[in-house]
């Protein structure tokens, strides 16, 4: 479960992360054959969040924990295995800023604003482009391991 613990540490360090701070909303949202949630922005971006992502990310007390003055309350851990986690049942609207999605385990008090789910949009294109750059240097690292490749 390290995965998801990182995932919920970077996005809390994304709240002061200096992307572009527009109020982005997106003009349409789409599911896909693929279990992921494909999203086209105001600003022209498209981004694709998988259904994993966003339960894993979801911004409720429960999920989530909370801070309490002077105590924080950490998530309760055992939804972690529950059947219909990951299975998206609804997405619904809250007023004009932001969606509610309900879940195949009945869960659906997590609110993602349209801010939250641009930055986690963001995140996970930076994570994406990150691995891809160290498969990228894991292979040219290889390459230079082959005796016999000196002719570049």
């Amino acid at each position: 479960m390290k995965k998801t613990t990182n995932w919920l540490n970077l996005l809390k360090t994304l709240n002061f992360a200096p992307f572009k701070r527009d109020f982005m909303t997106p003009k349409q949202i789409k599911k896909t054959d693929n279990n992921s949630l494909i999203f086209t922005w105001s600003d022209g971006n498209i981004s694709e969040l998988t259904y994993k992502k966003l339960r894993d990310s979801c911004p409720c007390a429960n999920c989530s924990g909370e801070s309490v003055i002077l105590h924080s309350v950490k998530p309760q851990k055992i939804f972690l295995e529950t059947p219909g986690r990951y299975d998206l049942k609804d997405i619904q609207p809250v007023g004009n800023y932001a969606i509610t999605l309900v879940w195949g385990d009945n869960h659906n008090t997590g609110i993602f604003s349209w801010d939250l789910l641009y930055r986690l949009a963001k995140l996970a294109e930076a994570l994406e482009a990150q691995a891809k750059q160290k498969q990228k240097d894991h292979d040219h690292h290889h390459d230079h391991n082959h005796p016999g490749n000196h002719d570049h």
